[in-house]
């Protein structure tokens, strides 16, 4: 029974660091789609925009990186 739980436990905690990966890796294909197109359009405003955006993306690495070492 022990067992079970805890593997439900993992099971549970795997399926959370999957989902918070996905939006991540979400993000950033989007932060890479939106700095392409600042740079082709040299538009100044979505770039800075772009690069604001990163700090979203790395506060999610952070957040991952303590959930998989928990």
């Amino acid at each position: 029974m022990c067992s079970a739980h805890i593997n439900s436990a993992f099971e549970n905690d795997l399926q959370q660091i999957r989902h918070k990966l996905t939006l991540m890796a979400e993000m950033v294909s989007q932060e890479v789609s939106d700095s392409v197109q600042a740079f082709s359009e040299r538009d100044q405003v979505q770039a800075s925009e772009t690069v604001a955006a990163e700090d979203l993306v790395n506060a999610s690495e952070r957040i991952l990186d303590e959930l998989i070492v928990q």
